[in-house]
């Protein structure tokens, strides 16, 4: 049987966390934080964009289908000449598409950007939207 010796002062899973930290594929992992929700008048989807640009945001609606897209650029600031560094944050493309119901107004939908949260607003059309209905007095009609 064959032992591993660890030497003082070496921690695996450190080591194994800087490996994987540094690795390429490390930046292309990143998909923000959705909520969504169903007010009387619209639909609300709020996406959570921190260090992203609205310049860097698309959205896009096809038939019934809303993408929004986009890119958290990388900010060089760590010091090569350091050695070695801890990176947590992750960067790169997005893209979450949802399927929205029959009854959205899509010729009424907006979009607003403050301090890293993306909220779409997704008004309802008229006609789905809950109405009175008057009770009249007199005869009632029956279709046989």
């Amino acid at each position: 049987m064959t032992h591993l010796a660890i030497r003082p002062g070496f921690h695996f899973s450190s080591e194994l966390d800087l490996l994987f930290s540094e690795s390429p594929s490390r930046k292309y992992n990143w998909c923000p934080s959705v909520d969504t929700h169903e007010a009387k008048e619209a639909f609300v989807v709020t996406m959570e964009l921190p260090g992203v640009s609205s310049e860097d945001v698309s959205i896009r609606l096809d038939d019934d289908t809303l993408t929004i897209s986009g890119e958290k650029k990388e900010v060089s600031d760590k010091n090569e000449s350091k050695g070695r560094y801890h990176f947590e944050r992750s960067f790169g493309s997005f893209s979450r598409s949802f399927r929205l119901p029959k009854t959205v107004d899509s010729e009424a939908i907006n979009a607003s950007y403050k301090e890293g949260v993306l909220a779409v607003t997704l008004p309802k059309s008229e006609a789905s939207l809950p109405r009175e209905i008057s009770v009249n007095e007199g005869s009632v009609e029956t279709t046989n």
